[in-house]
């Protein structure tokens, strides 16, 4: 569920405002919304501050064993970081810049430019042209040529002569320095690189100083923001912010201890109000799907946690389509769950739960590493409806319609008090009408004799309930794309074909390559070696293709066809309480840590 907010402005004396800020940061359950614009130059000088300090924080390798730390303070260190960091980027700027004069001077192989200018003072002229490959050397009279190189790319050559005579080709800058110098440089500059690198190694010991400093200058880059953007009215300044329903007692004792002012109110309907989730423990594991993409229900919009794990994990499993792979996901989370302590807290028991659903969907497939002659036991747990490319076709038709059915049947909960309801209730007769359709065109089963009028009945509601009557004269222009709706509706619950269809072609591809490695058997040792390596990256290719099916399919299947039906735009704005550095940075935990600061 979405946690309900209220809207809270607090006031308080002007001479108390730092103190009060640090308060409120103590309190830790309210996301500020400025009043004023913050941009002080003090602010933005402190904000460069931080940059600086996210920057030599994030140059700074992990430690190693044996490094301690130097004992120098946070700033020291800093300015030392920021300086090797600023002698790398000279020197790499350097390095490009001589490899590129290395690259222009190699054709001409290697000369001292000096001794030319000697030449030059004694009437002895020498310069360096280039001419494209299908042009021929010029041999200008009066002078000596010398081709230096020539490639496919061109001709390069020396002109030496008396005086200066004209050459019908390209002529080239005389460099400042030789090639052999270039090198030297570019030598010496990247044995000074290297000894960059061994610096940051050893400074790798004051990482946590310095991740401490940029703790401190976050907080007070914070602390600075939500004090210029109060506002003032005579000796009285004011902020407001949002902070969850069951801590605003908490909030209340707080005003009564320090003398706030408070008004607490619902949120208006244009009010910028943070989402907070608080979902079931086992629905919690999505919430690594929603950060990895960056999206987050509006406030006024719903928590979807539950239908995204469960149909999910569903379109997981039938795009893998693999009882081996699942086990081998289930065995490398297993694996992640011992070694990588430091992984996000829903990512793993989100991909157990996917491990399990594509064993289980494997097993009742018969898919296990593309093994057609399977082992009796084996077989027995086979369904063989499922083998059946019709019957698959048909399910996942049956898994769209069920799948937006969800969706209008929340929206017709959630406008239950309204007649759009009954519009709504169209909509799931519209996505069964479509099932229907979409069986007779594409797998040729027989339609039933009502589906004509399940399509009428619901096409009038749709068109009769769809608008309420007081915003027709606004929204009256939904009736001239209504057939363009329904037209899409039948390719929403087409697209659902998609599971089938990566599901097969992952299987058919193992299939293939099984039968390219062990064709009409194994009969030494190499061809043994070699039917292993092929399969082997056969697997591999095929896993990563269907790591990529999940991302591109099965997440559009969530993130656009159900979340379009059900009205989401995914416009929230994350809660984010102004707090002190022991609040957790895991938006997951956010929940229990203002539950705990408001005494739940």
């Amino acid at each position: 569920m979405i946690v309900p907010m209220k809207k809270i402005t607090l006031l308080a004396l002007k001479a108390h405002q730092a103190e009060t800020i640090v308060q409120l940061r103590s309190l830790g359950v309210l996301h500020i919304r400025y009043l004023m614009p913050s941009d002080t130059v003090e602010l933005e000088e402190a904000r460069e501050h931080l940059a600086h300090a996210h920057n030599a924080l994030a140059v700074l390798p992990p430690p190693h064993d044996g490094v301690r730390p130097s004992g120098q303070t946070a700033e020291a260190l800093m300015a030392a970081v920021w300086k090797l960091i600023h002698r790398r980027k000279a020197l790499t700027d350097r390095r490009e810049q001589l490899l590129l004069e290395e690259k222009k001077l190699e054709p001409f192989g290697e000369f001292e430019p000096a001794a030319l200018q000697a030449l030059k003072a004694h009437g002895i002229h020498v310069r360096l042209y280039f001419t494209l490959p299908k042009k021929n050397v010029p041999a200008p009279e009066g002078a000596v040529v010398r081709v230096l190189r020539r490639t496919r790319y061109g001709t390069w050559f020396a002109v030496i002569s008396r005086e200066a005579v004209p050459v019908a080709a390209e002529e080239q800058a005389l460099p400042d320095t030789s090639i052999v110098r270039i090198q030297r440089e570019l030598a010496d500059g990247d044995r000074e690189l290297v000894s960059i690198g061994k610096e940051f190694e050893r400074l790798s010991g004051d990482r946590g100083r310095i991740a401490q400093q940029v703790n401190h200058l976050e907080e007070q880059v914070k602390f600075m923001e939500v004090q210029a953007g109060m506002g003032a009215n005579g000796p009285v300044v004011y902020l407001q912010g949002f902070g969850p329903e069951f801590s605003v007692p908490t909030v209340h004792e707080a005003a009564q201890a320090h003398g706030w002012g408070l008004l607490i109110e619902d949120p208006a309907e244009s009010d910028p109000v943070p989402t907070l989730i608080k979902s079931v423990w086992w629905a919690r594991p999505i919430k690594a799907v929603f950060d990895l993409l960056g999206i987050l229900p509006g406030y006024r919009e719903m928590d979807v946690s539950i239908v995204f794990l469960v149909f999910s994990s569903v379109f997981f499993a039938m795009l893998v389509n693999d009882a081996g792979y699942g086990l081998l996901f289930l065995c490398l989370t297993v694996l992640m769950c011992w070694k990588w302590k430091a992984a996000p807290s829903n990512l793993l028991p989100l991909l157990g739960i996917m491990s399990v659903a594509t064993m289980i969907w494997g097993v009742l497939t018969g898919s296990y590493f593309g093994i057609q002659n399977l082992p009796a036991p084996l077989k027995q747990w086979k369904i063989e409806w499922l083998g059946h490319e019709a019957n698959l076709m048909n399910l996942c038709f049956f898994i769209g319609a069920l799948h937006l059915t969800v969706a209008h049947t929340w929206n017709v909960i959630r406008q239950r008090h309204s007649l759009t309801a009954i519009s709504q209730a169209g909509w799931i007769g519209l996505a069964w009408t479509m099932y229907f359709v979409a069986c007779y065109f594409v797998i040729g089963r027989p339609m039933p004799g009502f589906v004509p009028w399940l399509f009428g009945i619901s096409l009038v509601a749709m068109v009769l309930f769809m608008v309420p009557l007081r915003q027709l004269k606004k929204e009256w222009p939904n009736y001239c794309v209504l057939p363009f709706t329904v037209i899409g509706n039948f390719g929403d619950v087409v697209s659902y074909m998609r599971l089938y269809l990566v599901g097969s072609a992952s299987a058919i591809l193992i299939l293939a390559f099984n039968e390219l490695a062990v064709g009409d058997g194994i009969h030494s040792i190499w061809a043994g070696l070699a039917a292993a390596l092929i399969i082997f990256a056969a697997h591999v290719l095929n896993i990563s293709l269907c790591a990529l099916a999940v991302l591109v399919h099965g997440v559009r299947l969530n993130a656009l066809e159900f979340s379009s039906h059900l009205g989401i735009q995914w416009a929230g704005i994350k809660y984010a309480p102004f707090a002190d550095s022991s609040t957790p940075r895991n938006a997951g935990q956010a929940i229990n840590f203002v539950q705990r600061r408001a005494g739940h």
